[in-house]
């Protein structure tokens, strides 16, 4: 069975992919366990999952804290950035950069060592662009699970 759209995924895939954003290390066998499959459907299920591109990776989360990278900040990119895109790419504190509508051209996502640390980049980046810089307080809403109820319901 392949898949063609994101409509075929059935209820076991989701449980699979739910159960797999909670912990992408868990066994095939404890894998099965959970979603109440053998090993080995649950190990072709997975594999046809990453051979249709539904599961793209698989990561590390790292706490930006304990590496030394205590300040998170949102950068609003707009003006003359749209021609130096490239050298988003060059700067290691954007950990994040997205194309967006609006007012603004891209929103950064960025990882600091200091307020000083985050002064020097906003300082490399004003020739380039006009930026607003919005820094992180605390994190409202971690990273969801993606599961089916996130659908359009039609």
């Amino acid at each position: 069975m392949a898949y063609q759209t994101d409509s075929s995924l059935n209820a076991k895939d989701w449980l699979i992919l739910e159960e797999l954003q909670k912990n992408a290390r868990v066994s095939f066998a404890e894998l099965g366990r959970l979603v109440k499959m053998s090993r080995p459907a649950v190990t072709e299920r997975v594999k046809r999952l990453e051979d249709a591109g539904v599961i793209s990776g698989y990561g590390v989360k790292i706490n930006l804290s304990k590496v030394g990278l205590p300040i998170t900040a949102f950068m609003r990119l707009r003006g003359a950035c749209n021609k130096s895109m490239s050298v988003f790419e060059t700067i290691p504190e954007i950990i994040a950069c997205d194309r967006v509508t609006g007012d603004d051209d891209f929103i950064a996502k960025l990882a600091v060592s200091s307020i000083a640390h985050l002064e020097d980049l906003i300082n490399r980046l004003e020739p380039i662009c006009e930026i607003t810089t919005l820094i992180v307080l605390n994190e409202v809403v971690k990273e969801r699970l993606i599961n089916p109820s996130l659908l359009a319901q039609e």
